[in-house]
């Protein structure tokens, strides 16, 4: 297919705050062990910087993914358990990024 790129007049712009639904999917495996707290760190500044409307679930993932908070807008929910996050096992990427995916059909 080609593209033809034709100039197009912007009308309008909007900067509003809408509620958004999230899913953070987390590396918890054995390689991450020296990066953890980083990964804690990064995900509690993510959730506590959105919308207090947002909502957030929480894919962890090591041998297999595991919906570990499923969506909630409990940002204290959500912090409790990065908290308690342990780094070991192999990694399933590609197996916690289908059940994220899978998971989104839930959003609101």
């Amino acid at each position: 297919m080609l593209l033809r790129r034709v100039e197009q007049i912007i009308t309008s712009c909007s900067s509003d705050d809408v509620p958004v639904s999230v899913g953070l999917v987390l590396d918890t495996s054995g390689s991450m062990g020296d990066k953890i707290a980083l990964l804690r760190n990064a995900a509690k500044q993510f959730i506590h910087v959105g919308n207090p409307a947002d909502e957030y679930f929480i894919v962890q993932f090591q041998a297999r993914p595991e919906i570990a908070v499923p969506f909630t807008m409990d940002t204290d929910r959500l912090e409790a358990f990065i908290n308690r996050i342990q780094a070991g096992g192999s990694t399933a990427l590609f197996d916690a990024i289908h059940l994220a995916i899978n998971e989104m059909r839930h959003a609101r």
